[in-house]
Order: C-alpha cells, then structure tokens, then sequence
C-alpha cells in the first residue's frame, strides 16, 4: 500500500508563478497524458501498476476517465468537468458537495486558457469497483501554476468510473 505524502496547504497564500513564464507559446506543456502515447490508446499509461486484479480493458476505461477529466479541465468545460465527480464525492476540507461545485464552476472560467499534464501514475486496487491512482498534475493557466501530487479514488457508477475522493499533496 503507497504510504500519502504531508496534505498540502491550499494554493492560498502561495506566490504565483509569473505569468510571463505561463504563456501557452512560451511554456513547454504537453497535453494531459502525451508523454504515455505509445502505452495507452488514450496516451495515459500506469507508471506503477499494482492492480492485478484489474483487466487490460478496465485499466483502459480508467487511463480514458482520466484523460476526459482533465480534457473537460483543459476545455473548461464545467458541465463535463463536474460530471466525472461521484454522486457520493467529498470535497476536502469539510466543504460541501454544493460550495466546492460552486467554486469549481468560477476557478474553471476565470483564466482565458488552462493546461494541465497528468504524469507518473500509479495505479492499485483496493476493492472491487474501487480503485485509488496516484499521479503527478502539472497544472498552468494565465493566471496561476503548480505542480502536485494526487490521490484519485475512483468508484463505479452506473458502469463508469467516477472521482469518489480527490487528495492533493505537496510535492517533494
């Protein structure tokens, strides 16, 4: 079982990256999972696979929930974007379903343009219909940039992967 890292502070309080340095033509970003092309028809691909439960084609439906999830981030497509979140999601630090889905719809809408690269996932399954991914985010916009590790918990719905639980910690 992966061992989390320290919870991370919220982004508040933290220096912004200069946006000079985060404009699309200058920075070096790929899209979410590019660098796994050639694993993953979806061009994810599991870093550290410790799901031996799981067949090839659901390890596929997860790399393709992932990619659509952070394709709706990139798009700010927030109907899609909300969409991959659970019925039963629990927003970190005790904030509602309804004030994080609020804040999630203004933070999606506010930079003229988002990229986000997904890397170094790691994938385990605790139970059946349950799995747990870990992974790097590298998260640019006009106005803002990080880089953080996560722990995804993804659970089946209605036939398809959802984000039950959503962790971020610092990197390092």
């Amino acid at each position: 079982m992966l061992t989390p890292p320290e919870p991370a502070a919220l982004a508040i309080g933290q220096d912004p990256v200069p946006i000079e340095r985060l404009r699309p033509e200058v920075v070096d970003w790929r899209p979410a999972g590019e660098e796994f092309a050639q694993n993953s028809a979806t061009g994810l691909g599991f870093h550290i696979d410790l799901a031996t439960d799981l067949s090839p084609a659901e390890k596929e439906k997860i790399l393709q929930t992932l990619q659509a999830w952070a394709k709706a981030w990139e798009t700010q497509d927030v109907g899609s974007y909300l969409a991959h979140y659970s019925t039963g999601f629990q927003p970190e630090g005790g904030q509602t379903k309804e004030a994080w889905q609020r804040g999630r719809e203004v933070r999606l809408a506010k930079p003229s343009w988002i990229k986000i690269e997904l890397t170094d996932l790691q994938l385990s399954s605790p139970e059946e219909g349950q799995v747990q991914v870990w992974l790097k985010q590298i998260y640019r916009s006009d106005t803002y940039g990080d880089q953080t590790i996560k722990s995804i918990d993804l659970t089946r719905e209605a036939g398809d992967w959802k984000i039950k639980l959503e962790r971020t910690y610092q990197e390092g």
